[in-house]
């Protein structure tokens, strides 16, 4: 297994390996493998109906945690 931080493989990928990473772009993620989980402290809504009808686009975590 190559070093974390060593871009230089001494042998090829496997097939299965290639095939599970292809769609993650772990230099986009500073070498994660999945993305980081991003926390706010404030979700803001167009309106308090919005609010209370739970409308947005984000809205895992903020209920029950």
């Amino acid at each position: 297994m190559n070093s974390p931080g060593n871009n230089e493989r001494s042998k090829p990928l496997e097939a299965e390996t290639t095939l599970v990473t292809a769609g993650r772009d772990t230099e986009a993620q500073k070498g994660f493998v999945n993305p980081p989980v991003v926390h706010g402290s404030t979700v803001l809504y167009p309106t308090a109906d919005d609010l209370h009808a739970h409308r947005g686009e984000f809205q895992y975590g903020r209920h029950g945690t």
